[in-house]
């Protein structure tokens, strides 16, 4: 009886031992999450990639849990700044002028190319970029990424964005307004407004901007909106930095590579249901995602802090380094 009671005995704590070792109980806890606050855009080509890394999850095998933040126009850069996000689409231009006032931000990877055109109100006689001298040139924010470009750009043709133009600030919205309505003679935009103006016959493309970059600097590559930390950030997080660098070159490669699921997931949030805007902008949206973050990249990042700093537009040549590689 008692041989009996033992087996039984011992039956039984075999099953409790086994129950132990498959229950979920025992399993080896899930790598902790790290959490990102990601500025990123109300829309256009910005928020094109923070909703591909979104909808495919492609932080997800980095442990990020990311909060998105969406901004109009630069007020990302600003949140990133004063500190209210970790991470935002930037610029070389903007972190040199933040260095110079005592804040350290650093460039990591590449957002987007240049989605920019000088556009002209549909039969307007303007056919080059000459053509805009002395015109309304509608034109966005002056802290924004386009603005310190163009300054660079005007500089090395021997042209000031402030005496040459008649520059008429606004919004993507405004802007959009200023064109349909004649209030201006020629404007910058974005993708994908611009295709948008462009399908519904209201716009005309004067130039593309990074076509009259490479004219203007002998082909040096334009290094337009990255993605940047302040240094302590990156120093505190790297395995974050890290991933979501790779999360953002994915989801650049990943456009590209699948460009009509990328623009039905763009045109949710753009709300954009034209069938001939989408077409548009099949041809000329998907281009700006083809540049990689590589040495090439940085060093024409370089290139445009050099300048900015040679023209006067930047105060005080960098003594930090504001660009890295995760």
């Amino acid at each position: 009886m008692w041989k009996e009671r033992r087996r039984g005995s011992c039956a039984l704590g075999l099953l409790v031992v086994l129950a132990l070792l498959l229950s979920p109980l025992t399993q080896a806890p899930a790598q902790p999450q790290e959490k990102v606050i990601y500025g990123s855009s109300t829309g256009g080509g910005t928020r094109l990639v923070s909703d591909i890394i979104q909808a495919k999850g492609l932080h997800k095998p980095y442990g990020l849990d990311i909060e998105y933040k969406y901004f109009a126009g630069p007020k990302a850069i600003q949140g990133l700044i004063l500190g209210s996000v970790d991470v935002s689409y930037f610029s070389p231009i903007i972190a040199a002028e933040q260095l110079a006032e005592g804040n350290h931000l650093v460039n990591f990877e590449i957002v987007m190319d240049a989605h920019v055109s000088f556009l002209r109100p549909a039969g307007a006689k303007l056919n080059r970029f000459e053509d805009l001298k002395g015109k309304r040139l509608g034109f966005v924010q002056r802290s924004s990424s386009t603005y310190n470009t163009f300054r660079i750009l005007c500089a090395v043709r021997g042209c000031d964005p402030e005496k040459d133009y008649k520059l008429i600030i606004g919004n993507p919205i405004a802007l959009m307004a200023f064109i349909s309505r004649k209030e201006v003679d020629a404007s910058i935009h974005y993708e994908p407004f611009t295709s948008m103006l462009i399908a519904k016959g209201e716009a005309e493309e004067v130039v593309w901007f990074e076509d009259l970059w490479n004219e203007t600097t002998k082909g040096v590559p334009l290094l337009f909106s990255t993605l940047a930390a302040r240094k302590a950030w990156l120093d505190a997080h790297p395995k974050a930095a890290q991933g979501l660098a790779r999360a953002v070159g994915q989801a650049r490669a990943w456009i590209l590579a699948h460009p009509d699921e990328a623009l039905e997931i763009g045109r949710k949030t753009l709300e954009i249901s034209d069938p001939k805007v989408i077409a548009v902008l099949k041809q000329r949206m998907i281009r700006i995602y083809k540049t990689p973050w590589d040495d090439k990249a940085i060093e024409a990042g370089r290139w445009q802090v050099r300048k900015a700093v040679e023209l006067g537009i930047v105060k005080k040549a960098p003594d930090k380094e504001l660009f890295a590689k995760f």
